[in-house]
């Protein structure tokens, strides 16, 4: 299991972007005021925590002991194990759905949504079962405006992940509360990088990590695919000459 996956967040205080991200209090105060908006259209550039955020939504939306905590799942009630055991990707009774746009014709989305968000017992802390098409933006406008339908109609709370320059179209994009999830600073990436390290083992030298970050433009899947990358090329402590050649590695070729 790659780093980005084995560390992956489940919560909103483990995003990287957490606290200061705009997008985030946004979605916590919604969440906690029981007035999450739909359809929300999540914008990000590659890596950086679109579908991620969709999942700890998810997550909340399966969670059964919302009392402990205003806007974060607990991560041990029946809901979120379900969650976890089931993954992302796996339709259950408990409320959320992932579908990469990706793999799939309009029609079959269309019908597999609604089989498991109608057809199926309604758990969903949040009243409504949670939804992410995610890849959105890089399926033909033809494609997008088949879902249109479904989205303005269907009481489900719709996350559409796209990246910031994926197409969307303008009448589906119109319908959507916009909320861009900016990268993390250099330093919560540095502190991140850190943590993860320390968790793995891994040791870095102190210069390591600023260069890491931001030869890779604070990019969290790309700075850790990197990190692995250059703790396998040493059996001691990560230097800066073990980051230049992961980086060398990981930009061949692009």
């Amino acid at each position: 299991m790659s780093l980005s996956e084995k560390h992956r967040p489940s919560r909103f205080d483990e995003l990287w972007q957490w606290p200061e991200s705009p997008t985030l209090s946004i979605i916590t105060r919604e969440i906690t005021q029981k007035k999450l908006q739909t359809p929300m259209l999540i914008r990000s550039n590659y890596g950086e925590g679109k579908t991620t955020l969709a999942r700890i939504i998810g997550r909340r939306a399966c969670c059964r002991q919302t009392d402990q905590h205003s806007f974060e799942p607990c991560g041990c009630c029946d809901g979120c194990l379900n969650f976890q055991m089931n993954g992302p990707t796996s339709s259950c009774d408990f409320g959320y759905l992932e579908m990469d746009c990706t793999g799939w014709s309009a029609s079959e989305l269309r019908d597999i949504v609604l089989k498991n968000t109608i057809y199926t017992i309604f758990k969903s802390s949040l009243r409504r079962w949670v939804v992410c098409l995610d890849e959105i933006g890089r399926q033909p406008i033809a494609f997008q405006r088949q879902l249109l339908k479904l989205i303005e109609n269907s009481r489900v709370h719709f996350i559409l992940c796209s990246g910031t320059d994926d197409s969307i179209d303008r009448a589906l994009s119109e319908r959507c509360v916009i909320r861009p999830l900016s990268p993390p600073t250099p330093l919560q990436c540095q502190a991140a990088v850190k943590r993860i390290a320390a968790a793995e083992g891994i040791q870095l030298h102190e210069a390591a990590v600023p260069l890491l970050v931001t030869r890779l433009g604070c990019n969290p899947r790309r700075i850790l695919n990197a990190l692995s990358t250059a703790a396998s090329l040493v059996n001691g402590a990560v230097g800066i000459q073990e980051i230049n050649m992961a980086l060398a590695m990981h930009t061949e070729g692009k």
